[in-house]
């Protein structure tokens, strides 16, 4: 796997651990999880396009983290874009 790859897979461990932190749906953590297993995998042997897992993955985060109230929880960088 090359340096993108593994950057990639712990930036979505770590969305996995401060969504079970901040006690975000079920669901949300699965995709988080799953969005995870897929980036480990070497592309190369990789049976479906990660990228569409990234693309739900953000869309939601971002439904979610746009639903919580702003003095209580920190709005992530990506919300800005």
């Amino acid at each position: 796997m090359d340096a993108n790859g593994h950057a990639a897979e712990g930036a979505a461990g770590s969305i996995m651990g401060d969504l079970q932190r901040v006690g975000a749906p079920e669901e949300l953590s699965d995709l988080a999880q799953q969005t995870s297993t897929r980036l480990a995998v070497p592309l190369e042997n990789r049976k479906g396009s990660a990228p569409p897992l990234i693309a739900e993955l953000r869309k939601r985060l971002d439904t979610f983290c746009v639903a919580q109230p702003t003095d209580n929880f920190f709005m992530p960088w990506w919300i800005h874009l």
